[in-house]
Formats: C-alpha cells, structure tokens, sequence
C-alpha cells in the first residue's frame, strides 16, 4: 500500500510538473507543528504543539475532573497563535488514518498523505499550515496541522473539506480557544460536518523535547548505515528507492570497516559546513587548490539526480537519502586520501543539522549531549571541520547576487528566522567531532587566514599562496 502512495504522489507531481511543497515551506511568517499522545501513565493524553516561538501543552481533561478549579497555565505560557496575541485563531488537526500495524511503515505512510495534503493546499492559502505528528503508546504518525484567523473560515473550511475529501480523511480535529487556558477539541465529520466526538484539553506549563527525538525509530537522524537502510528498505517498492539502494548495495561493501578505512587515509580530509551562501564553495576552492586537494560534495554523483524526488517525501526518507550519499562519498574519499587531500562540500553535520531543525521548535531542539549530535560510528571521520557563519542581511545580499533559483533549505531560512536559530545552535552542539567556527563576514582574504589557522590548530597544514 505504501509504495502504491509514494508512486502516485510523485506520478502526479511529473504530470502536473506541480512541486510538491516541503513541510516547512509555508505562506505566512509563524510555522508550527504539533503531536499529541495518548499515555496509559497519570499524565494521560495531551497535545503538544510545537510552535517555533515557544513549544506548547495541551493536556486532555477527564470529564469527570474538567472542574473550573482544575490548574492551567496562562495564556502566556503559549505561543502567540495559541495566546490569541496574533489575532483569534481555529486549529485544525488533519490525521489521516492507515492500516498497516508496523509502526515505522505507519509514521513513513501517514507522512506521505501529509505531503500529497499538504501540496493540494493553495499557493495563496491565507492561513499557516505544516506536517505534524501524533504519538500513542510510542506509534508514531504524521498529519497536518492548519490554523486560520475566524474571520476566514468561510473561505478556507469548504477548500480544506475538498482536499481532505480527495484523500478520503474522513475527519479532522479542531481545538478553539476558551480564552482561560483551555481548549474545546471537536472531532468533524468531513462530509456532514457533525461532531463525532469532543473533549476538554487544558493549557500546561511542561515543556520537553519533541517525541520524534525521544523515539529513536522516527528520528530523522542516522547514526548508522543499519538504520539507513531499514528505513529505505520500507519504501523499496518505490522505484526511485529501489533504484538508490541498488545503487548503494554496488559502491557500499556489506563487510564494511570503517576503522579500516581511517588507518588507510595518509593525507587530511577538510569539511567546510554551514548555510547556503556563507562561502562555503569559495573556500573550498581556495583551500583545494592550497592543499592540492580533491573537491568533493554530497549528495555524490551517483545518486544525485534522484535529489528532487526525495527531497519531496517524508523527512525520514528524505534524510536516509542523504545518509546513504555520505557512505558512498565516504568511500571516495577514502581512496583520495592515500594519495592526496579532500575538501569536502558539506557531510554528515549538515545532514543532522537540517533534519533536527526541521523536526523541532525553537524551545524543544535536542538537548547538548543527545545522540542526535554523536558522530555516526561507521562513517568515515573528517580531520577537520569548518563551520561558516555570516549575519543574515549579509547572507542574504549573497543569495541576491547568485542569479539562480533557490533551495528548499534556501527558501525556509529566508522565511523564518527561528528555523535559521534552530539550525545554528544543530550544528553548535555537534560532537565527535565539534565544529570549528569560521567568521564569514570579512573579505574573501579575511576568511582565507582565519580558516587557515583554524586548520592549523586541527593539525592541518595549508601551504601559503600569495595570489589569494
């Protein structure tokens, strides 16, 4: 059933030559996200929204407790769509519903539901919308989440209704606000609009990290080339799947040792991270053609014409892709490395980075210390790793002045300033090894000699060049 989803999905987007519009693309400054779980503990079910400015719980009251003198938190301990600072809100919650009992099939099906809703949404769309996630009992399933100011419910609802009506959800949850820490969720049918069911949830005051990084099979982070390919292998009835584990099965030894490899590399291998136009290809360059070094990137060629069709599934598939192209390119690279040097374009820090930032919320990122942030323990290890970092209007006059169209990861920092926050402090507290911090703002000579003697420090000599 899955592969029959993914298939059409991606059959419609070639012949409609319509992108299919990432989660976190959205046409208004707030994004946000939300899970909610259901616990046999005292706890009991609570939704939990992860809005970028400020994560948010809602605890499910039983109606036999829903009592005025029951504690809730202030309107203030949320986030400003909850509080109604930024006008009176609805909230959907659109929950699509699979049958299939394996836990990771369901979260991978449920997201791709998520996607197909989420593309058929207009481009003019008023209101906010993103992929959620709802857990119970540790099964972890996607959704989406749209908020909309009252005052255009008549405009939106009916279009929504139409949507959800071509991909048979049969129903959607909507939260309204009581104005005292309290929520009214009303479970709708999508055709008759009557209500099926209907419960109180109250504001808390607990903040914790997103459930997607506390189960690790739904972590959008890989720490090794096992779990890579679990997950691939349960979309493999998609050809583009198939045809990239084929792909990795040819260049990726099953015996593979990667201490091995490590004691094989005679000359220094360089990374260059961080966003996208803090200079990370100029450096690289330049620091190429000093070491006499080979220039390399990921995704590696030989699987980078598959980028566009994973970039448009779930983030868990979408970062196995990118996972599998740091094994290949590791491979490469290690066979560089008896001869001479590698500078290499991004790797496995930007792989992690961009999926936590995308999978969390300014106050719910992965605490310092989180697996998340460990090196994975069979990926060939870089000697040294610079990261680049430039202020936003900077950053942004380099973006102007490319000319070409630009990235997803483009477009998401453009539009939200706490994704690009997020994003930062991922790569800051990376470990095993930690990032080396590059000031990118100065003249191209200026960032030359600061990454030079930032490599010096690592044990990488840079021989000097006076046309620099």
């Amino acid at each position: 059933m899955f592969g029959a989803l993914c298939v059409s999905i991606l059959k419609q987007a070639r012949i409609c030559e319509k992108k299919i519009r990432p989660s976190a693309q959205v046409q208004v400054v707030k994004l946000w996200k939300m899970s909610f779980s259901t616990e046999p503990s005292s706890r009991g079910e609570f939704t939990y929204i992860a809005f970028p400015d400020k994560p948010t719980y809602l605890s499910k009251l039983n109606r036999n407790c829903a009592k005025e003198n029951d504690h809730c938190a202030g309107l203030t301990d949320a986030s400003d769509i909850v509080s109604g600072d930024k006008g009176h809100h609805t909230l959907l919650v659109i929950q699509p519903q699979v049958s299939d009992e394996d836990m990771v099939a369901k979260y991978i099906q449920t997201g791709v539901i998520s996607q197909r809703i989420i593309r058929d949404l207009p481009a003019d769309f008023p209101g906010g919308f993103s992929l959620c996630y709802s857990s119970s009992s540790n099964v972890v399933k996607r959704g989406v989440c749209v908020y909309y100011k009252d005052e255009e419910r008549d405009v939106i609802l009916p279009e929504i209704k139409r949507i959800l009506h071509g991909q048979n959800v049969r129903s959607y949850f909507r939260f309204s606000n009581n104005r005292n820490g309290r929520f009214k969720r009303t479970e709708h049918d999508t055709t008759t609009e009557d209500i099926i069911d209907e419960a109180t949830y109250c504001l808390s005051g607990n903040q914790t990290q997103s459930a997607i990084f506390s189960v690790p099979d739904f972590t959008p982070v890989f720490n090794d080339y096992a779990r890579t390919r679990l997950i691939l292998q349960q979309t493999s009835d998609v050809p583009e799947v198939a045809e990239l584990l084929t792909i990795a099965d040819r260049l990726i030894p099953q015996d593979l040792n990667v201490q091995q490899l490590q004691e094989n590399m005679k000359h220094p291998f360089v990374v260059v991270e961080g966003m996208d136009a803090t200079g990370k290809t100029t450096l690289t360059k330049i620091l190429g053609d000093r070491l006499s070094a080979v220039r390399l990137y990921t995704p590696p060629p030989p699987i980078e014409h598959l980028r566009k069709i994973f970039d448009r599934l779930p983030e868990l598939v979408r970062r196995a892709y990118y996972s599998i192209g740091n094994y290949i390119v590791a491979m490469e690279i290690s066979k560089e490395c008896q001869e001479r040097a590698v500078v290499m374009d991004r790797y496995w820090h930007s792989t992690a980075a961009y999926g936590i930032a995308n999978e969390s919320s300014t106050g719910d990122l992965p605490r310092s210390g989180h697996p998340v942030y460990q090196w994975p323990t069979d990926l060939l290890r870089p000697t040294a790793v610079l990261f680049l970092t430039v202020g936003e209007e900077k950053r942004k006059q380099r973006l102007q002045g490319r000319g070409i169209e630009k990235t997803f990861e483009e477009r998401s920092l453009d539009k939200d300033q706490l994704f690009r926050q997020r994003l930062c402090d991922a790569y800051r507290r990376m470990e095993n090894p930690s990032l080396v911090e590059v000031d990118a703002s100065g003249t191209v000579e200026e960032v030359v000699k600061s990454a030079i003697e930032k490599l010096t420090n690592c044990g990488v000599y840079v021989p000097s060049d006076t046309h620099v």
